[in-house]
């Protein structure tokens, strides 16, 4: 019964807030956060949602890993701090590849300026002119 209301909170990728952390949090909240939920949400305790707290335990455990290790913790906020950064990144040039930019762009190069660079363009062949020369003459002015 207590792991069918928490479901949403082992549900997240955030190890923090599966353990009801801040990220400023010492190693000695984290491990005291990691007991707590540990007992409280073991499946041997939970025998009537076997599943979920098996889930549940396993998310526990994972976020303690994690963050109870300096460096793993150090590599995870880093990830956590860079991917919070390309989510605003995303969003906020979310219309610029857009289909109608896209086809607004191709249609001002073909409709646009392209015609004029096309028309200034000297279609008229170019001429030029045969060169002959026997095998001698083409052995002095080489260098090779």
């Amino acid at each position: 019964k207590k792991i069918s209301n928490m479901n949403s909170k082992f549900d997240s990728d955030n190890h923090y807030e599966v353990l009801g952390l801040n990220d400023d949090c010492s190693p000695m909240e984290v491990l005291r956060a990691y007991k707590r939920l540990a007992v409280e949400h073991h499946p041997d305790k939970q025998k009537s949602c076997v599943g979920d707290a098996d889930k549940a335990f396993l998310r526990i455990k994972e976020a303690y890993d994690v963050l109870s290790d300096p460096l793993s913790k150090k590599d995870y906020d880093e990830y956590e701090r860079l991917s919070k950064n390309y989510d605003s990144f995303v969003k906020s040039n979310a219309n610029l590849y857009d289909d109608d930019t896209l086809e607004s762009a191709f249609n001002q190069l073909i409709k646009g300026d392209y015609p004029k660079l096309a028309a200034r363009r000297d279609r008229s062949p170019r001429k030029f002119e045969d060169v002959k020369c026997n095998l001698s003459e083409r052995k002095e002015t080489s260098n090779c």
